[in-house]
């Protein structure tokens, strides 16, 4: 500000203000700077808390729909607001080639039937309808684990619809080439319909199936694994249609277990429509007297304690004199680890090398924020592999 004074005391004079005035309103000027920002930017940021807050707890799902169809940003993954949804009770329901649009929507559920899309992006069509039964997450319907929004909740049948644009292998404008032949030749019938009608690389194909895209007609997806090849030639990108022959029948597979859809999800998605990964391991955590997330608030100040969990946020600020922040999430939620400069030199290898850790620590709750001081952490070996999200 300093540097401002001269050109600002030199045009005040030529206005005919005095110096001394001229001084002195500047000197108002550069007070006000000092905290004026920062002010400003407070209230745009409350003003923006309370409105996502409304949202959140009136209109779940359409709070959803906006973060997932606004990334990359903000703090967490969306796979970390996806677990989120289902802890408060908003399904997020897989890609379905009758059903999802370019990017992700609000669904109701009333009316599954006829597959009423209700909110979306808005170069999206909405409100088509599609004859195939709904497909959705294996584990069931979640519930809300908090209670808050289950008591204040608008819109208690809307869930989450994932979007094609969120595939592996599809760009944006794939994702609505589909969308658009959907609509001008209606909706697809069967798996080599689909990439007769739609011009997808065999890439794409594949990443469908094996997220359960055309879970809708029944066939199992290491089926269509193995037709994906074939079906590809008989699509209008294949330079060599003329010499394309009908798709063979795939032999007798098994099909997929709940832990490989799940590894899928965050392979060609990273967005997990059934279990939290956690959820594999918990048996065994349980036994080793591991806590999930939602026992730490039952737990006393001070008391050393095992928790685990994916390492969704790692936070290491230069303000912060060494210290190290993670967030963990579980099935249940997301707790928070405190790790002091030695502690974190002795395990910065666990750290730099694994998805997952078991925290030791002693538990912490100040004016109604749970944390844990780790004392140790020991490396948790994941099925799929989960990138943290990293701020300095």
């Amino acid at each position: 500000m300093e540097k401002l004074r001269g050109p600002f005391v030199t045009g005040a004079a030529a206005k005919g203000v005095d110096d001394v005035t001229a001084n002195e309103i500047f000197r108002q000027i550069a007070a006000f700077a000092e905290f004026g920002f920062c002010k400003s930017h407070a209230a745009a940021f409350a003003l923006t808390a309370y409105h996502t807050a409304h949202l959140k707890l009136y209109y779940p799902a359409e709070f959803y729909v906006g973060l997932l169809n606004n990334q990359p940003m903000g703090f967490y993954s969306p796979a970390v607001i996806a677990g989120d949804a289902k802890r408060h009770g908003v399904a997020i329901l897989p890609v379905d080639v009758n059903r999802s649009f370019a990017k992700a929507v609000v669904e109701d559920a009333r009316a599954a039937e006829r597959a009423l899309v209700l909110a979306g992006p808005s170069d999206d069509p909405l409100g088509s309808s599609a004859p195939t039964a709904p497909t959705a997450p294996s584990s069931g319907h979640p519930s809300d684990s908090s209670k808050t929004i289950a008591r204040y909740r608008k819109c208690r049948d809307h869930d989450v619809r994932i979007g094609f644009s969120s595939v592996k292998g599809l760009g944006e404008e794939e994702a609505k080439a589909v969308v658009r032949e959907r609509e001008l030749g209606g909706p697809f019938k069967s798996f080599d319909e689909f990439a007769t009608r739609v011009g997808l690389k065999e890439e794409a194909l594949r990443n469908l199936a094996l997220v359960g895209a055309f879970d809708g007609f029944g066939e199992p997806r290491r089926a269509l694994l193995w037709r994906a090849r074939d079906a590809h030639r008989t699509s209008p990108t294949f330079v060599r249609r003329a010499l394309s022959l009908p798709t063979t029948n795939a032999p007798t597979l098994p099909p997929l277990g709940e832990q490989e859809r799940t590894a899928l999800d965050y392979r060609i998605t990273g967005i997990p429509t059934g279990p939290q990964i956690m959820s594999f391991y918990r048996e065994d955590l349980a036994r080793r007297g591991v806590l999930r997330a939602c026992d730490l608030e039952s737990r006393r100040h001070g008391t050393y304690v095992l928790i685990a969990g994916a390492v969704v946020v790692k936070q290491h600020p230069e303000t912060a004199k060494g210290y190290v922040f993670l967030s963990l999430e579980d099935e249940t939620g997301i707790s928070n680890i405190i790790i002091r400069p030695p502690t974190y030199r002795r395990y910065k290898r666990v750290l730099d090398s694994d998805a997952a850790v078991v925290v030791g620590g002693t538990l912490q709750t100040v004016d109604g924020v749970i944390s844990v001081q780790a004392q140790r952490l020991d490396a948790l070996t994941l099925f799929a592999k989960i990138a943290a999200r990293e701020w300095q």
